[in-house]
């Protein structure tokens, strides 16, 4: 049994609403830029597929590798870091009589 699907990929005929507002080759237009999302949407299914098998790939190189690692242990080489300090400056007029940053303690 066959049934009638409708095929997203493949545009037939695009009506417009307000026909007298369009252009001559709007049609054309909004076909290619259909035609351009669907060509991302694959692209971008396909970088995920590659995501999910690097991701599988490498859990099961750290499996592999956790059961190596009770048998050594590794020294790592040391690096030099420069800290940097990072110093504020407020700009702000500080005005004494500002009830907003005043605590006032009720006893």
């Amino acid at each position: 049994m066959k049934v009638l699907a409708e095929n997203k990929n493949l545009i037939k005929d695009i009506r417009f609403e307000y026909p007298e507002l369009m252009n001559d080759d709007a049609k054309e237009s909004i076909k290619e830029e259909y035609y351009h999302i669907l060509k991302l949407e694959e692209e971008l299914d396909e970088a995920r597929e590659s995501v999910r098998n690097l991701e599988k790939t490498i859990s099961e190189l750290k499996q592999k590798f956790k059961v190596k690692q009770t048998l050594f242990t590794i020294e790592f080489e040391d690096m030099k870091v420069e800290q940097v300090d990072i110093e504020e400056v407020n700009l702000s007029v500080i005005n004494s009589t500002d009830a907003r940053k005043k605590t006032y303690n009720k006893n």
